[in-house]
């Protein structure tokens, strides 16, 4: 599972859903008591999913299935709109940021 900010978790389910190929789905509340599905896989979109869920910089969500697509070889699937509050970026990665954009201005004048 993967957790946003306001402490949402996000996950699948290798199998269930109305087609019991699995579903994509949010635990939401102070103790995840709200279960959400927010996809279900149909096999023409996917099935089984079975890799961790990303969020990129705007809260969609992706993953990959094992099967279905056009050829049932598996599926990249893209969820959008999901509500996934995007985590702070670490101290940590900061300072990386920090130390990268002094390497390169250090680099831009020295030419």
């Amino acid at each position: 599972m993967i957790a946003d900010n306001a402490g949402n978790l996000y996950g699948t389910t290798l199998v269930g859903g109305d087609n019991n190929y699995g579903t994509l789905f949010e635990l939401r509340g102070l103790n995840h008591q709200s279960l959400i599905t927010l996809a279900m896989f149909d096999k023409a979109n996917g099935a089984y999913p079975t890799s961790r869920l990303i969020a990129d910089g705007t809260g969609n969500l992706y993953g990959t299935t094992e099967g279905g697509g056009p050829n049932n070889a598996g599926t990249v699937f893209e969820l959008r709109d999901t509500g996934f509050v995007i985590p702070e970026p670490t101290s940590l990665t900061l300072l990386a940021l920090g130390v990268m954009g002094l390497l390169t201005r250090r680099g831009n004048t020295q030419r």
